[in-house]
């Protein structure tokens, strides 16, 4: 049975075929994540769908477009959506 978070996600469909880089989750994933607090089961569910990938890292950092945000654990991520193929 699917989560809630994972039921909303399925209803998203991702438009640009070039994605850029996601500097809080709640824009892109229905404001789950509106303090740039990302539960992991939104994350792991987005990756499934190919839709984004998700690396750890130091925190605060942002660089180059990448963006870094705690996750709801209190782990520093890297957020990147990925094209679609």
């Amino acid at each position: 049975m699917a989560t809630t978070e994972e039921t909303e996600l399925s209803s998203l469909r991702p438009t640009a075929p070039q994605r850029r880089w996601l500097t809080v989750l709640s824009e892109n994933l229905l404001g789950l994540a509106r303090d740039g607090d990302v539960s992991l089961a939104t994350m792991r569910a987005c990756e499934r769908r190919g839709w984004c990938e998700f690396r750890e890292g130091r925190f605060p950092t942002e660089h180059a477009g990448k963006q870094w945000f705690l996750t709801d654990a209190g782990r520093a991520v890297l957020a990147r959506t990925k094209p679609r193929r």
